[in-house]
């Protein structure tokens, strides 16, 4: 049965629709491509550079376009931490090489900003292509910056070192009495080991050798004026009064409370 003229015609505007269609969805993903606040890439594994990317990394991290020329196509090398890019990096591929699809593996590594700072960055990559062996081929990725994340990381270990090693017994719990944290110095004055309190989870109704109505006190005390100072006895052998300093602390990432105390012997 032969095709009529019209019905050729109406099959190529529809066609023409089609396509129409296709290329407004895929100006669309475009768009929104652009727009994310992270960079979005195609990485070609075997030939070790980037076939797509949403915004021009190197122009994030302060270079120039003559500088990033200068880079050539594989110019993430010569930005990439030196350390990172000996074993990091090779890490991070062998962990994709054996990746499933869908299958999402990271990588933390550090990029050179033009101002000779170090940017770290978290890279999210999923294999994308494979070529007909099954071996990788393309991998689609998400780089976001970390810098601040990783700042804040260094900055929290070096006040935990200070509390860890501090001579006075410092130590932590939350707003209804369980016990989170108590460095060595809190462990050592109390005999905190001795005297039933291994581990955190304990709570300082138990702990301590004092009316619960003292310790109600306490808290709401902690809670309302914002701070709290006196003498508690520890309900143990061989333990002297200590004199603790409460006050609260809100950690701006949860509404979890963490109330911390400051303590020194009284003897």
């Amino acid at each position: 049965m032969k095709t009529s003229i019209k019905e050729l015609q109406a099959e190529n505007e529809a066609l023409k629709r089609r396509v129409a269609e296709l290329e407004a969805q895929f100006a669309q993903t475009q768009r929104i491509v652009a727009e994310l606040p992270h960079l979005v890439y195609v990485f070609d594994v075997p030939a070790q550079r980037n076939v797509f990317t949403n915004r021009e990394l190197a122009e994030t991290l302060g270079y120039t376009p003559d500088e990033i020329r200068d880079m050539g196509e594989r110019m993430l090398a010569p930005i990439i931490h030196p350390d990172d890019l000996s074993t990091v990096i090779p890490q991070h591929f062998a962990r994709l090489a054996t990746a499933k699809d869908g299958e999402v593996v990271e990588v933390e590594y550090r990029l050179g900003h033009q101002s000779g700072a170090w940017h770290w960055v978290l890279a999210r990559d999923i294999v994308f292509t494979r070529r007909e062996d099954g071996s990788v081929w393309q991998s689609l990725g998400v780089l976001q910056d970390i810098t601040e994340r990783k700042e804040i990381e260094q900055q929290m270990r070096f006040f935990r070192m200070l509390v860890e090693y501090a001579p006075d017994g410092i130590g932590g719990a939350s707003l209804d009495g369980t016990v989170t944290y108590t460095n060595p110095a809190y462990r050592r004055m109390t005999r905190w080991a001795e005297n039933g309190g291994e581990g955190t989870g304990i709570s300082i109704f138990e702990f301590a050798d004092e009316p619960a109505e003292k310790i109600t006190a306490l808290i709401q005390q902690v809670r309302t004026q914002g701070s709290w100072q006196g003498e508690l006895v520890a309900n143990g052998k061989m333990v002297p009064p200590f004199q603790p300093s409460c006050r609260p602390l809100r950690w701006a990432t949860s509404r979890a409370k963490f109330r911390p105390w400051r303590a020194s012997s009284a003897m």
